[in-house]
């Protein structure tokens, strides 16, 4: 379910919640792949109601400002549509936030303001999370503050990663059985363009 406001959310999640762990996981999903499934399988074995905060539009922007490539309304829907998921909510960056903690560096500081008030108002018992060293500091002062139990996910089956700048050699790699295919706006503009006259010469075969 689809929450777009954290005190709902939070309702939701406590009427629900009786004597059930709850699971906090976090991401940006931007252009959904395998690994982000077994991510979110594996929060949902760490308990019984699973919570995904997906990054905004301007979350995602931080990192790289080409990113997202998909926009947060569909990562979220995309996000919600997963079994493993009980509730999504999008998360966005407020730079007004006060911080309740003291950041070592730039990226505690934006993880610390995007996902603050979300430990604060649900309260999960478990924050499901990536290996990530230089958040860890960030991390432990949450878990200690909000009695969160953090457990990181293990490492899995790896998977292949190319990024393609035209469309002809995405179709040759996609070909030699690449996992997942990062596209510049101009190639994925011309593969959307491709499968839109696949589909209506489809249309037109049959009719």
């Amino acid at each position: 379910m689809i929450s777009s406001n954290l005190s709902d959310l939070a309702e939701m999640v406590e009427k629900n919640r009786n004597g059930k762990t709850v699971v906090l996981a976090t991401g940006t999903f931007d252009l959904f792949h395998y690994e982000h499934l077994k991510y979110l399988e594996g929060a949902k074995k760490n308990g019984d109601i699973l919570v995904v905060a997906v990054k905004s539009n301007r979350c995602a922007a931080m990192k790289n400002p080409e990113r997202p490539v998909i926009s947060e309304e569909q990562r979220v829907a995309i996000v919600d549509a997963i079994r493993y998921v009980d509730y999504t909510i999008i998360v966005d960056y407020d730079p007004s936030t006060v911080l309740e903690f003291e950041s070592e560096n730039k990226k505690q500081e934006e993880w610390l303001i995007i996902f603050q008030d979300l430990f604060k108002t649900l309260r999960p018992d478990i924050l499901y999370y990536e290996n990530n060293p230089v958040l860890q500091s960030a991390r432990n002062k949450v878990f200690e503050k909000y009695g969160i139990t953090g457990v990181m996910k293990e490492r899995g089956e790896k998977i292949s990663m190319l990024t393609s700048y035209d469309y002809t050699i995405a179709q040759i790699v996609d070909g030699a059985g690449v996992d997942v295919i990062l596209c510049t706006k101009l190639a994925l503009f011309h593969m959307l363009e491709f499968v839109v006259k696949y589909n209506q010469n489809k249309i037109n075969v049959k009719e």
